[in-house]
């Protein structure tokens, strides 16, 4: 009798409750649910109609590899590599898309190549194609690299929410001056709270396009080291109402004029409220170059900050 009992509630996939379901669904790794929407137009609908939650996510479209990474928490990283003959482009830029579709997803952090323009290109097409208006991708961190003047690349960022987008990283190969300008006119580079890159950037580029943001690290020429416009950063940060632990860093990379070690000329020092800042300068060990580092670091009851030669602290200052 119990067996009978128990027997009468077992019911088929297709007649439970789309409440039970969508529990099923959040439950289900990637892979599982790519093949359960392959299963029916209504699994289809299911799937598609239910939020992810991605701690970080990786969307790499490269002329050697279609992947997408990706860990619901700190701890785990599920990968999903596309055998070259197993899906066209397309279709993987399809399955990326489709973790956005439902308005409520949404990922801390985001990494996506642009290395192949031809494929940056399909990605910007399929996203024209989605039928919603307003599309949005919810992303909080977006790491962004770059192949040279791929203008692909900053349309993509046009499509990530606004107010969601808290921090860029932006990595590229090296002069690519009018695609960071694009990059830098867009209302994300403008409302974002952090922006960093390990890359120098190019010539041209107004540092004070830089000034909004409470987090900053970035590296610029010695040609690009404008006395004035780094007091006017420094004078505008101290302005700001920036939370505690808000900070620039800017470091400085020295082309050596020759092969010999050239005569040093003593730098000309930021002044800051009659505080004389002074940009030390020096050879890394076994390096042909020179380097150094200013940053300043807002605390509870003031701004101080630092400038570095090498890993030596050169000099302190409090504003």
């Amino acid at each position: 009798m119990a067996e009978n009992d128990a027997g009468s509630f077992e019911k088929p996939w297709k007649d439970l409750p789309d409440w039970f379901k969508r529990d099923v669904v959040g439950f289900l790794d990637f892979k599982s649910k790519r093949n359960l929407r392959s299963c029916s137009k209504l699994d289809q609908i299911l799937v598609d109609s239910c939020p992810f939650f991605i701690e970080k996510l990786g969307f790499f479209l490269s002329v050697s590899r279609l992947s997408i990474y990706f860990s619901t928490d700190s701890r785990t990283i599920t990968k999903h590599s596309y055998a070259k003959n197993e899906n066209t482009p397309t279709e993987v830029i399809q399955d990326f898309l489709r973790l956005f579709r439902n308005s409520k997803s949404i990922v801390n952090e985001l990494t996506v190549d642009f290395s192949d323009m031809e494929k940056s290109k399909m990605l910007i097409d399929e996203i024209g194609k989605i039928k919603k208006e307003n599309f949005k991708i919810r992303v909080k961190k977006i790491i962004w690299y770059s192949c040279p003047n791929n203008l692909f690349a900053v349309q993509f960022v046009s499509f990530l929410a606004v107010g969601t987008l808290k921090a860029i990283r932006f990595e590229y190969q090296y002069g690519n001056l009018e695609m960071i300008r694009k990059l830098m006119e867009t209302e994300q580079w403008k409302t974002a709270e952090e922006i960093s890159t390990s890359t120098v950037l190019p010539k041209g580029l107004d540092i004070e396009n830089f000034s909004h943001v409470k987090r900053l690290k970035i590296k610029v020429e010695n040609s690009e080291w404008d006395v004035q416009k780094i007091q006017d950063l420094i004078m505008n940060f101290k302005r700001q109402n920036h939370p505690v632990g808000s900070y620039f860093s800017i470091l400085v990379y020295f082309r050596p004029k020759s092969a010999e070690r050239a005569e040093e000329e003593i730098p000309k020092p930021i002044i800051i409220d009659e505080v004389r800042i002074l940009p030390k300068s020096g050879h890394y060990f076994r390096m042909p170059s020179e380097n150094h580092f200013l940053r300043v670091h807002r605390l509870e009851n003031g701004i101080e900050g630092l400038v570095r030669d090498n890993d030596d602290y050169i000099e302190y200052f409090i504003l």
